[in-house]
């Protein structure tokens, strides 16, 4: 069991599956703010629209694929390219990184190995 590589979703430049779900969330980061005496907020917004986290569920993966994916995410290099369909830009490429990965193993004999619920979120730099 292979799932096709998406023309959208990469990793370095390389291609992964499309995920079973995506889920992308973004904010304005800002300096803090200080609340002078009549009420009034002052801050000061430093980058707008960062990526907080780009959220990717899988379904069912095979034991290859989910390696490929973990080895392309892995904690041993600190910042990655994503390039993925953005809400605001379409096709984007961001500097991220992972910082949690879960998945549940299925069955170890299927397909070499199978999962399921594979989960990875990537935040912006």
């Amino acid at each position: 069991m292979r799932l096709p590589d998406s023309n959208i979703w990469k990793i370095d430049g390389v291609p992964i599956p499309s995920p079973s779900s995506f889920s992308l969330q973004s904010e304005h980061l800002q300096s803090s703010g200080e609340r002078t005496a009549d009420g009034i907020l002052h801050k000061e917004t430093v980058r707008y629209n960062v990526v907080a986290g780009a959220s990717f569920s899988y379904d069912v993966i095979s034991q290859e694929q989910m390696q490929e994916i973990l080895d392309l995410v892995s904690q041993e290099k600190e910042y990655f390219e994503l390039t993925y369909f953005d809400f605001r830009k379409g096709i984007r490429t961001i500097t991220c990184y992972s910082n949690s990965i879960s998945a549940e193993l299925y069955n170890a004999v299927l397909y070499n190995g199978l999962w399921t619920d594979l989960k990875f979120t990537c935040i912006e730099r």
